[in-house]
């Protein structure tokens, strides 16, 4: 089950507060919006739950410490391929705040955040560590029965550590850095100058200098027919890959069977499925 209170603990740490506020879908005043009532949400983030049919709107509001070593950004293109920070709402000396609109549109199904146009991405380079987190706003839709349903949604995307080559800032190969990886990722290559612009020259100078390393091989786990392993699941898109014996597959959240609300599966976590239908997982559950 997504617990939303880790989440949230790992971005007060880097001194980030997340505030999620219910708004008129007309509203759209920033600094009105600050004084509005905050949603507290439940454990799995959840913030609405109610008819398809209903159309409603959020605002997300985040407040950073006001350093050049944290910034709130969104990504934008249909390969995540330009970052765009953010402009604060309110100003003081020791931090800046964030609102980000959320809107739900309709859908087949009822009315829905839509991934691109949901989410807050932090980004910290502190201490050389580099750190990216999606804070987001989505939506998942059942059947009549069960309604719609809105979550608040943190999740840690990445995290490198950062080196320095010559004039350039290099993360290591914990960070996605091709354009082979999985379709919702986001790109280094995209990072890339923003990272390069939170970082002072005399912080640069400190980070180790990159040496390229031999990939050790890992040890491949075996798997049983129908069972695999998850590689990454975004919870925001909700969608994820897992490995099985036939290789790796793409599996969304309408193909999964679990009793939560908010369907999620996190990295190593084993898995079984039904079946394989359309180059996708079907039934995709946590393992026995």
């Amino acid at each position: 089950m997504y617990n939303l209170a880790p989440e949230l603990a790992k971005l007060k740490r880097l001194g980030v507060s997340v505030e999620v506020k219910f708004r008129n879908s007309t509203q759209k005043d920033k600094r009105e919006i600050l004084s509005a009532e905050n949603v507290k949400p439940e454990v799995d983030g959840l913030v609405f739950q109610g008819e398809n049919g209903v159309q409603r709107a959020f605002s997300l509001v985040v407040t950073l410490p006001a350093r050049e070593d944290i910034a709130a950004v969104i990504i934008q293109g249909k390969r995540s391929e330009f970052v765009n920070r953010l402009s604060p709402v309110n100003v003081s000396t020791d931090s800046l705040t964030f609102v980000r609109n959320v809107s739900t549109c309709q859908v087949y199904g009822g009315f829905s955040t839509k991934p691109q146009d949901n989410s807050v991405r932090i980004v910290s380079v502190k201490k050389g560590k580099l750190q990216i987190f999606s804070v987001a706003v989505t939506t998942r839709l059942y059947d009549e029965e069960d309604g719609a349903y809105d979550f608040l949604v943190v999740q840690e995307m990445y995290r490198a550590k950062l080196f320095r080559s010559r004039e350039e800032i290099i993360a290591e190969n914990e960070i996605v850095t091709d354009s082979e990886e999985y379709p919702g990722f986001n790109r280094w290559d995209a990072m890339k100058e923003l990272v390069g612009e939170m970082i002072s020259p005399a912080e640069k100078q400190v980070l180790p200098v990159f040496a390229a390393r031999l990939k050790s091989k890992l040890k491949e786990p075996k798997f049983n027919n129908k069972e695999g392993q998850v590689i990454f699941f975004d919870i925001n898109k909700g969608f994820g890959f897992a490995k099985t014996k036939s290789g790796n597959w793409y599996f969304k959240w309408t193909q999964t069977d679990t009793e939560n609300r908010l369907p999620y599966f996190f990295t190593g976590q084993k898995i079984s499925f039904d079946s394989i239908k359309e180059s996708r997982l079907v039934g995709v559950r946590p393992a026995n």
